[in-house]
């Protein structure tokens, strides 16, 4: 497959919406490509969007924790018997 094909699909798969499922046989269709390479591609572009976002949203997690453990967050729906 050539780089310009595989990045036409690369930018359609990043159009759909983080919840929905691409319809791997038509864009394979489309693009003149298997059904299993669509998926495959799509595979990856999810894996690459998780790694890239991994380290920015534990780094916020822990940031959140330190703030609730410091007091600055109060959840009402929280009790705990001391």
């Amino acid at each position: 497959m050539d780089e310009k094909r595989y990045q036409r699909i690369v930018e359609t798969l990043a159009s759909v919406p983080v919840t929905a499922m691409p319809c791997v046989k038509l864009l394979g269709d489309r693009y003149g490509v298997g059904a299993e390479t669509v998926h495959s591609i799509y595979s990856q572009e999810v894996q690459y969007r998780v790694k890239r976002t991994h380290s920015s949203l534990c780094e916020a997690s822990v940031g959140l924790m330190k703030d609730y453990v410091l007091g600055m967050y109060s959840f009402p729906y929280v009790h705990v018997d001391t």
